[in-house]
């Protein structure tokens, strides 16, 4: 394998990575129309009147509010800091790098054809070698954003749980 294939092949695993990692942000928002799901259908078993436990509906308030609260908040993460598209940060004003889809659709077709016709291995390897450098920064973003998701999913099942247990106390 030569150093070119070398780097695209390392260039398709980010691209891949990147996609796993959306892939899992989308497993966890089906995740959470469960949730939303589960909580609706509990909230339809209160009964709030002058004869229930006074304490109990107040933990039922509290867990159920920071449950929907929660939820509004990692949605809006998953929305914000892992699905929403990445453009690149690291490219100065002046560089042009076929790899990066802002710099073609910023070009004419004839002066794309003309640099990829022109264009060497050493170009080459620079604007794959670029382009890894920039899918790096966005695959970090997102796992560590997933990463956050996946340890607030954990607290939001717990509260879940504590929910519906608080409403069978009922």
């Amino acid at each position: 394998m030569d150093r070119i294939q070398y780097s695209v092949e390392n260039f398709k695993n980010m691209q891949d990575m990147i996609k796993f990692a959306d892939q899992k942000a989308g497993a966890l928002l089906v995740v959470y129309g469960f949730v939303l799901t589960i909580f609706s259908d509990n909230i339809k078993l209160l009964a709030f009147g002058f004869d229930s436990n006074k304490l109990i509906s107040i933990m039922i308030f509290i867990i159920g509010a920071s449950l929907i609260l929660l939820l509004i908040v990692q949605i809006l993460h998953i929305l914000l800091c892992i699905l929403m598209p990445r453009l690149a940060k690291n490219y100065s004003a002046d560089e042009s790098c076929l790899f990066y889809f802002e710099h073609v659709a910023a070009s004419e077709k004839s002066d794309i054809i003309k640099c990829l016709v022109d264009m060497d291995e050493n170009k080459m390897m620079s604007d794959v070698s670029g382009q890894i450098f920039e899918l790096s920064k966005v695959l970090e973003r997102k796992m560590q954003g997933l990463r956050k998701a996946v340890q607030f999913a954990a607290s939001m099942i717990i509260l879940l749980i504590a929910y519906v247990l608080t409403i069978k106390m009922l």
